[in-house]
């Protein structure tokens, strides 16, 4: 079941899409002996008969396996030799039999992940979405962070916050979102147009979209699952409690961030970090962002380094950083 703990809400086995209640219980009273120590230890200690394909790579996809091994598109796809490993440390059990290297190789089965490569941060999404039916680590947007403190966007929730002239009227607004999907509407006028259903980092808006040529736009980025900033005006409405929203022009946040100046502000709490910031940037250059080191020195004191302008943080980038010991990531105007 779901718990809090430490005021984080730890995420329930069962409550993943597709993964049975007891099936769940099952691992859970497997791993009452200790943790899980591989792969092949988890194989070779469930049982098999209550578990498919889809729960394991469920599993996979939302990180219950990360401990083990943290590339989740490595463990992802190894949900079928998983399976197998289980059925035949189970056969061994049921037979009264060891496999060769003990019950501990699953049944003899050494599961190593092949050399695939990692997920992106957008694929890493997609799959916890899938499992989960929503965001769970973070949204799309988190990458752009940068790109949107530059361009001025706000969330939907900080526009409708901020509230709209007395009486009703119309203001302007740069947003952001996902698309989550396009629906037509034809209103008694017989023009139709199109209701765009959008998510970002505070919550989900709808928006309409009156001209041809964003219409297009939008229809073809929501089929790519691409991040979307756009300029749209806000229609206040006095009684109303939020406006409506029309879109005027949309692009994907990839190509704006291409655009962009951008800038980083980033704090080196020591040398071997500076050392890892250096090696993971040395191959981003060409791009438009800034970045600002923040470096500890000796006795207290701080110094604040220009690095150069011209690196491309992109969303992979950003989350290497973002998990990188002795770097702390924040995003600057």
């Amino acid at each position: 079941g779901f718990t809090v703990e430490a005021g984080a809400v730890r995420y329930a086995l069962a409550g993943l899409k597709g993964v049975g209640e007891r099936a769940m219980e099952a691992v859970v009273e497997a791993r009452t002996t200790g943790p899980f120590a591989s792969l092949s230890d988890f194989a070779a200690r469930i049982e098999p008969t209550l578990l498919n394909k889809r729960m394991v790579e469920s599993l996979a996809a939302v990180g219950a396996f990360d401990c083990v091994e943290p590339n989740r598109a490595a463990a992802h796809g190894l949900a079928d030799a998983i399976l197998a490993a289980a059925a035949s440390a189970h056969e061994s059990r049921t037979v009264g039999q060891h496999g060769l290297f003990g019950e501990s190789g699953g049944g003899g089965v050494e599961l190593l992940p092949a050399a695939t490569a990692k997920w992106t941060v957008s694929e890493a999404m997609a799959a916890e979405r899938e499992a989960c039916g929503f965001f769970l680590s973070g949204h799309p947007l988190d990458a752009y962070k940068p790109v949107l403190i530059a361009e001025r966007a706000r969330t939907h929730a900080d526009a409708v916050a901020a509230g709209g002239p007395p009486g009703g009227g119309r203001t302007s607004a740069t947003l952001a979102g996902l698309i989550e999907g396009c629906r037509w509407r034809t209103p008694p006028s017989g023009k139709r147009f199109l209701i765009v259903d959008l998510t970002d980092l505070g919550g989900g808006y709808s928006a309409s979209c009156f001209d041809e040529g964003p219409q297009k736009d939008a229809e073809r980025l929501c089929a790519e699952g691409a991040p979307v900033l756009l300029h749209a005006e806000l229609l206040w409405r006095e009684g109303e409690d939020a406006p409506r929203v029309a879109i005027r022009t949309l692009r994907p946040l990839a190509e704006v961030a291409r655009r962009t100046p951008t800038r980083l502000d980033l704090g080196l709490a020591h040398r071997p970090a500076a050392e890892r910031l250096a090696e993971l940037m040395r191959a981003r250059r060409g791009g438009r962002t800034e970045i600002v080191a923040r470096v500890a020195l000796g006795g207290g004191g701080w110094a604040s380094l220009r690095l150069g302008r011209d690196f491309s943080a992109d969303p992979d980038t950003l989350a290497a950083l973002v998990g990188m010991s002795g770097v702390e990531l924040a995003a600057g105007g």
